[in-house]
């Protein structure tokens, strides 16, 4: 059957209220965690992103646990966070891996509101184990980002993808 689809230029890309939700969406891998993550830049809020580990999970690419990242959509104002990983065909919205020492996740965050503030929230560890310490890295002013004591990690947008490290 036709359809016709409208979209308001005054709600902005991906934009949402204050609420969050509960619970992810995402389920828990056996014998691991996921970590949601939350980017803001204006109005806009991509809340799609999530990371974590679970015991049938590797290091490269696995279409039957990871999710692919749909395109941002790029007409009106946006923000876009997406995970890379070895062997992946394009930006993860959810990039699981084995259990391990020394993990490193790459976070890429683009928008095209240049000058706004972009905050990258992690509003939920209540699933990543209390051994673990995870940490934020921003190779561009080489600031880290204890996340167990810290919330969130703000930076101003300057038209070019933002790459973030979490290990």
């Amino acid at each position: 059957r036709s359809m016709t689809v409208h979209v308001s230029a005054a709600a902005g890309g991906l934009s949402a209220t204050q609420v969050s939700a509960k619970r992810t969406g995402v389920p828990v891998p056996a014998g691991g965690w996921v970590l949601p993550l939350e980017v803001r830049a204006g109005s806009c809020v991509d809340g799609a992103t999530y990371l974590g580990e679970g015991k049938s999970a590797s290091g490269q690419y696995n279409p039957r646990l990871d999710l692919q990242k749909p395109p941002a959509a790029d007409f009106q104002p946006y923000v876009y966070a997406s995970l890379a990983k070895p062997g992946a065909p394009g930006p993860l919205a959810l990039d699981l891996r084995a259990p391990g020492a020394n993990q490193v996740w790459t976070l890429a965050v683009r928008t095209n509101q240049t000058g706004a503030r972009v905050t990258v929230r992690w509003p939920d560890l209540t699933q990543v184990p209390n051994d673990l310490r995870p940490v934020l890295e921003d190779p561009a002013t080489g600031q880290k980002i204890y996340m167990r004591t810290t919330s969130s990690y703000e930076f101003t947008a300057r038209g070019a993808e933002r790459i973030l490290n979490i290990s």
